[in-house]
């Protein structure tokens, strides 16, 4: 209905996992493919790699059965038909019937054109922000810095990972970037890394 169970938007999903290079973006399960329809055109829209949708098809009872099959295979046909998918199949409730079914919808069209990839500037946590001339200036919050900030790299030797996340200069950023640097050669980093993203990401609605 509009976000991820994390509260992430398809957006910022995309934004988020885009590095990873992986072999699809896609939505699966949820109420059925109709409440897709948005996310999987913008995310036709969004990313070069492959796009996948495999919705839920409701409980397997045999009443209404064919008419489920039918009637999620058409709604599926439209993402077909628009160019938004390249793959397709099906979550909760799938049985063979269901995939025979959207083999033979999916059979002879054409698959989606997977678009050039472009180069763009995308920041995310639970919505995306692009750097680009209508987002000027992106105000960027770096005094959670260990490097930058001698207040901040004290907190974070005594481990007090609730003061930093709290303070004015985590939320100087509020509305656009927060910068985290951790690296210290007095620290290991990636052990500092969960702890103090855990308090932050729960006082700071930014990307």
């Amino acid at each position: 209905m509009g976000s991820m169970l994390a509260g992430q938007t398809i957006e910022a999903m995309w934004a988020s996992l885009r590095f990873a290079k992986p072999l699809a973006f896609g939505m699966n399960c949820a109420t059925g493919p109709e409440f897709m329809t948005d996310h999987i055109r913008t995310l036709s829209q969004l990313t070069g790699e492959f796009v996948s949708c495999y919705p839920n098809a409701g409980l397997p009872t045999k009443k209404a059965s064919t008419w489920r099959r039918q009637r999620r295979s058409r709604q599926l046909e439209k993402f077909v038909d628009h160019g938004w998918l390249n793959l397709v199949g099906g979550c909760c409730g799938t049985t063979e019937q269901h995939i025979r079914a959207l083999a033979q919808m999916a059979e002879g069209k054409t698959p989606r054109q997977r678009p050039a990839e472009q180069h763009r500037a995308i920041y995310s946590g639970i919505e995306t922000i692009e750097a680009e001339d209508s987002t000027r200036p992106l105000l960027v919050g770096e005094r959670t810095n260990v490097i930058g900030s001698r207040l901040f790299k004290n907190l974070v030797a005594e481990e007090k990972w609730k003061k930093p996340a709290k303070s004015p200069a985590a939320r100087f950023a509020v509305r656009h970037i927060v910068d985290v640097c951790l690296q210290s050669t007095e620290r290991d980093e990636k052990k500092d890394i969960p702890p103090f993203y855990e308090k932050l990401i729960r006082k700071v609605k930014a990307r």
